[in-house]
């Protein structure tokens, strides 16, 4: 047997006091379970809040004495603008979270987790907090999930809009990454059209410029090739 695959094994072991501790909890909250209380004020379906999952899960891990402490490892935000005059800000947030559950005596295990969410206020941080939390507890202590995800009760519709401005940055970007690569002078092609800047472009000129460059670069690499 390779070395790795003790190491999985040893981290696996039910005799180790951390997964007693969850098999633990696990058995308090098969004996409770977790229905749907909360309703969307929006949509109206219904959700397992995460106050619900607090209030039957922290009994469970003081019974058992197991600790979960989070620690968020990467954060990546995005800001969508939509509304007629782009007044409207939707924010997007990815954060991946590694929970440390831990018995008294430092044996312990990480639960790594992605949360992820959109708000147009200041929240979608707490959200993907929220939702990390949640569905590592759902699956690391084996509790059924039904229906639909929460955002603290509210759940952002992103319009037509906002998803092609987000197309476009997308484009835009892949534009100024393939100009750079090439060593095409960006203010030079957009003065030849007669343009003082990028967002003079369409959208049908971004992507046929980005079509163009892309050619041009699998080009360039393919004379690279035919030249070793």
């Amino acid at each position: 047997m390779e070395a790795r695959e003790s190491e999985l094994l040893a981290v696996q072991s039910p005799q180790r006091p951390v997964v007693q501790a969850i098999l633990g909890v696990m058995e308090e909250l098969a004996k409770i379970g977790l229905s749907k209380a909360g309703v969307n004020k929006s949509q109206g379906w219904k959700f397992r809040s995460i106050d619900d999952l607090y209030g039957v899960l922290t009994p469970a891990l003081i019974k058992h004495q197991l600790a979960i402490i989070p620690q968020v490892t990467s954060r990546e935000e995005t800001r969508y603008a939509g509304g007629k005059s782009g007044e409207t800000v939707t924010w997007h947030v990815v954060l991946k979270v590694d929970y440390l559950l831990m018995v008294p005596g430092g044996d312990h295990l990480v639960v790594s987790v992605y949360g992820e969410a959109l708000d147009q206020s200041d929240k979608a941080t707490n959200k993907a907090m929220s939702f990390a939390y949640k569905y590592m507890a759902f699956q690391a202590f084996g509790i059924p999930v039904e229906g639909m995800e929460d955002g603290d009760r509210d759940h952002v519709v992103v319009d037509a809009r906002v998803a092609k401005a987000s197309l476009r940055s997308q484009k835009l970007a892949e534009f100024s990454t393939l100009a750079d690569d090439l060593g095409v002078d960006i203010q030079a092609l957009l003065e030849r059209r007669g343009m003082s800047s990028t967002a003079d472009m369409s959208d049908e000129q971004v992507n046929t410029v980005v079509e163009h460059l892309r050619a041009k670069k699998k080009e360039k690499a393919n004379s690279m090739g035919e030249g070793k």
